[in-house]
């Protein structure tokens, strides 16, 4: 049975390549960064919205150990 690829994974395969999506990044995200998040399985929480806009991956997915319903409604707050 094939295990289910990680939000992290799937994002690498989308852009070819870690060294695609670091470049894509930027900020001081090297290919290394991006090797070392797909063995951990996620995304740092700090880097999540970044991946996420490069990639159209929802950041629930890039990092599933936060709670982003926090973020979420406080961004909701906001824009009120």
């Amino acid at each position: 049975m094939a295990s289910k690829k990680s939000g992290i994974q799937r994002a690498v395969e989308q852009v070819e390549g870690s060294s695609a999506l670091a470049a894509f990044i930027g900020n001081g995200v090297s290919r290394q960064n991006i090797d070392y998040w797909v063995s951990l399985g996620h995304v740092p929480v700090d880097k999540c919205p970044m991946v996420s806009i490069a990639t159209g991956i929802p950041v629930e997915e890039l990092n599933p150990l936060h709670d982003w319903t926090v973020v979420r409604r406080a961004l909701d707050l906001k824009a009120v």
